[in-house]
């Protein structure tokens, strides 16, 4: 990672390592502490303008989106930057002002287990049994049963390999939940 003159540059080719990090960010980092060394930084008033900015988008650009728990007795904010077209977000909340989600897109080039965005899902077959969220719509993975934990896979189908089976994979999520058991 590289600070140029107005704004950090992640390292896009960094191993991705469940749980723990990408792209020179850790999982866990405080807000402020990335703040500080983030730089310039345009930010949005809400996930669509953010989005509709993206395709011209050279540095980081940022959001804010309001959440509530399931009975709506807590509410939090997470607060989101990406960088250029999308090739990295990161994620951080609110309830502990840390970094808890890491997204690499497309122009991402780190990989995990030889694996990249932009490979044919199948490729993790190689390696690991594939289980399908029907809820976050992503892939887990999974060894002798046993879920790997703070990885995901999103495709370009947001479906069930047994409604298509032919699909690209288009985001590498690495996260940590964990948090989330203070807001239930």
């Amino acid at each position: 990672m590289s600070v140029n003159k107005r704004i950090l540059e992640p390292d896009l080719t960094a191993e991705i390592a469940p749980r723990k990090g990408a792209a020179g960010f850790l999982l866990g980092e405080e807000l402020r502490t990335f703040e500080s060394r983030v730089g310039s930084v345009k930010w949005f008033n809400n996930v669509q303008e953010a989005l509709a900015s993206l395709p011209a988008n050279e540095g980081w650009i940022a959001y804010s989106k309001e959440l509530r728990n399931a009975w709506h007795t807590r509410t939090w904010y997470d607060y989101i930057f990406i960088y250029k077209n999308d090739i990295l977000s990161l994620c951080f909340n609110s309830i502990n002002w840390q970094l808890y989600e890491i997204s690499v897109g497309e122009g991402y080039l780190g990989k995990f287990n030889n694996v990249k965005v932009g490979d044919d899902l199948l490729v993790l077959e190689d390696y690991f049994e594939l289980d399908f969220d029907d809820g976050d719509r992503n892939y887990l993975i999974m060894k002798d049963n046993v879920t790997i934990e703070g990885i995901s896979f999103r495709t370009d189908c947001l479906a069930a390999l047994e409604y298509a089976p032919k699909q690209k994979i288009e985001y590498i999520i690495v996260a940590n939940w964990d948090w989330r058991s203070e807001i239930d």
